[in-house]
């Protein structure tokens, strides 16, 4: 005898139940998977396996931990530090594989922060050359923030600051206008999407 063999199907309930779910875990997965990177681009911490990456992760990577870093140990805005990382070195974020901090200006300015060699003496009290100021990618951008710190502590203003660490003057100039009014800086960054990451 032949038996007829009829297919089980799962109630049509069951089925959107599981389809939610799947649904569910995705986004779930999606959207932590976002928020770790954008943690990387925001004002939390930078998470410690990028931290601790500092002898083999990229020099835009470094640059853009550092400069976080020691904005925060010297308390200066974090958009002021990027500016002038822009302006110094063109430097447009931990995606910028072309960057190159390595640069001498004509006048002698050294390294990712563009710091001559006597003022990073000025400012840290101790012998400093022009090679460590151009390959120490740490040690460059916290003599720039303890520098940046001292002359807002002289002067009271963020644009005179900027404007005296450009020119060596205390007198208001384009470069220390951009520093303080490029609030949004991240819009210049190498493939930066602000649908996904918050600056």
């Amino acid at each position: 005898m032949i038996t007829s063999c009829k297919k089980k199907h799962l109630p049509m309930k069951q089925l959107k139940n599981i389809l939610t779910i799947t649904v569910a875990l995705f986004i779930g997965f999606t959207i932590g998977y976002y928020k770790k990177i954008s943690e990387l681009l925001t004002n939390k911490p930078v998470p410690k396996v990028i931290q601790h990456q500092k002898d083999d992760s990229p020099i835009s990577i470094k640059m853009y931990n550092t400069i976080r870093e020691k904005s925060r140990e010297y308390q200066i805005p974090t958009y002021i530090a990027f500016n002038i990382a822009y302006l110094e070195t063109r430097y447009r974020g931990p995606f910028d594989s072309k960057y190159n901090p390595a640069l001498i200006s004509s006048v002698g300015a050294v390294g990712p922060m563009q710091l001559r060699e006597s003022t990073a003496e000025f400012i840290t009290k101790r012998d400093i050359d022009n090679e460590q100021l151009k390959n120490d990618i740490s040690l460059n951008v916290e003599i720039s923030m303890k520098l940046l710190k001292y002359l807002y502590d002289r002067y009271g203003s963020w644009e005179i600051a900027c404007s005296y660490y450009n020119t060596g003057k205390a007198k208001k100039n384009s470069f220390g206008s951009y520093c303080v009014e490029n609030v949004d800086y991240t819009y210049k960054w190498e493939n930066y999407n602000k649908t996904i990451f918050t600056p």
